[in-house]
């Protein structure tokens, strides 16, 4: 069995500057391994190798113009009790069209996505026992986050591997678009 997800894959410049974030003490915070760090489009579930196989022809039939993202803003979830710290995406049409296109794509195959609001962001750390007010503090500190955006021209299918206390993202394909000319 293969968990499996798409998402979207950094440029290399990104995880270093996402990393500078854990520069700040927050107890209780797993942070993302670098090499982790990506923007998920949609969930896929526990996949055999035939069902992985029909995926991937699948989504090698998704096509979409390249768009730009800009990372944006800190935020938690979990309310009252935060359990993940992330990163912002400024909304982006193109991202927005690309992940609605993703979900046509696998709804046959998969059902529905059980992640289904799709709110955009890059997972930093996964929270156990912080208080809410240190996150608060986190937050107020970071939200004037901003990078430069970036050009997407590809999603990736990746897979989850167990590492005992950690998971790492093991990309299994790269799905390109065709060529924008803004993009160039």
């Amino acid at each position: 069995m293969l968990r499996l997800f798409t998402g979207i894959r950094l440029p290399a410049r990104l995880p270093e500057r996402l990393a500078r974030m854990r520069d700040y003490n927050l107890p209780g915070a797993a942070w993302e391994m670098r090499e982790n760090l990506h923007l998920t489009l949609r969930f896929i579930g526990d996949v055999d190798e035939g069902m992985a196989d029909d995926l991937d022809a699948v989504l090698g039939r998704v096509q979409s113009p390249g768009f730009t993202l800009t990372l944006k803003g800190t935020g938690a979830f979990g309310g009252e009790n935060p359990r993940v710290l992330w990163a912002g995406v400024a909304e982006s049409a193109g991202l927005r069209e690309l992940q609605k296109k993703l979900d046509a794509a696998c709804l046959p195959l998969c059902g529905p996505d059980s992640h289904a609001r799709f709110m955009p962001h890059i997972t930093l750390a996964r929270l156990e026992g912080t208080s809410p007010q240190m996150v608060a503090d986190y937050l107020e500190r970071t939200s004037r986050f901003e990078e430069q955006p970036f050009g997407v021209r590809s999603f990736t299918l990746f897979t989850t591997r167990d590492g005992g206390k950690r998971k790492w993202y093991e990309p299994l394909r790269d799905y390109h678009f065709a060529q924008n000319p803004e993009m160039l």
